[in-house]
C-alpha cells in the first residue's frame, strides 16, 4: 500500500513539474519572444543650407527619431549608422554614437528620442555623376536625398538575441526656398532567428 502511494505521489509532482516547465517554455517562445526595434524618422529638419553661385557648398540635415523597444525586456544597442545618399552616392555620415547618442540600453516597451545630424561639404557633390544630377536638379531647385539609418543591438535576457532595424527617408531640398518638402519615410522590419 505504501509502496502504491509513493508511486502515485510520485506521479503527481512529475506531472506538476512538468506542466510548469510546458507552461514557462511556452512563456518564452510567446511572450517573450525577441522582436525588432522599431525606428521611426519623426521629422527632417533642414539646419544649414549654405549656396554660392547657385550651387549649395554645404547641406546640414537634422533627422528626429524615435527608437521603441517592443519587447518584455531591455534591448541593448550599439554604435550605430546614419547615412545621407544623394543620387546612389554616400555623402554624408554620422555615427550614431557618443557625439549624437551614445550606446545604450532601452528598458522594456519604452521609445527614446534621438536626434542625428548630417552634413555633407561641396566635395560630396563634387563626383562625376552627382555633379552631372546637381546641375540638372537645380534647374528645378529640388535637390532629392536619401537617408538610412540602421541600429543594431541586443535582447538581454537568458540568453543574447542580436536584433536590428533600419529606416529608409527619401525627401526633396528647395534650394530657392530652403525648405524640405515631399518627405516619404518607411521602416522595414527585419526578420531574425530566434
Amino acid at each position: 500500500m505504501e509502496q502504491s502511494r509513493f508511486i502515485d505521489v510520485l506521479f503527481m509532482v512529475v506531472t506538476v513539474v512538468s506542466g510548469i516547465l510546458v507552461a514557462t517554455l511556452l512563456l518564452f517562445m510567446v511572450v517573450y519572444k525577441a522582436k525588432n526595434p522599431i525606428i521611426t524618422v519623426d521629422v527632417v529638419v533642414l539646419r544649414d543650407l549654405r549656396v554660392v553661385n547657385n550651387t549649395p557648398t554645404r547641406v546640414s540635415v537634422g533627422l528626429n527619431l524615435s527608437l521603441e523597444n517592443p519587447n518584455k525586456v531591455a534591448f541593448k544597442y550599439t554604435n550605430s549608422t546614419a547615412v545621407l545618399i544623394y543620387w546612389g552616392a554616400v555623402t554624408g555620415e554620422a555615427v550614431v554614437a557618443e557625439t549624437f547618442i551614445k550606446a545604450g540600453e532601452i528598458s522594456a516597451g519604452k521609445t527614446k528620442a534621438m536626434n542625428v545630424t548630417l552634413t555633407i561639404s561641396a566635395d560630396g557633390f563634387l563626383g562625376n555623376s552627382e555633379q552631372i544630377h546637381l546641375d540638372s536638379d537645380l534647374l528645378v531647385t529640388n535637390l532629392l536625398f536619401h537617408t538610412s539609418i540602421s541600429i543594431s543591438g541586443t535582447i538581454l535576457r537568458m540568453f543574447e538575441y542580436d536584433v536590428s532595424s533600419t529606416s529608409f527617408c527619401d525627401f526633396h531640398i528647395n534650394v530657392r526656398n530652403r525648405t524640405i518638402g515631399e518627405q516619404k519615410c518607411t521602416y522595414i522590419e527585419q526578420k531574425w532567428p530566434v
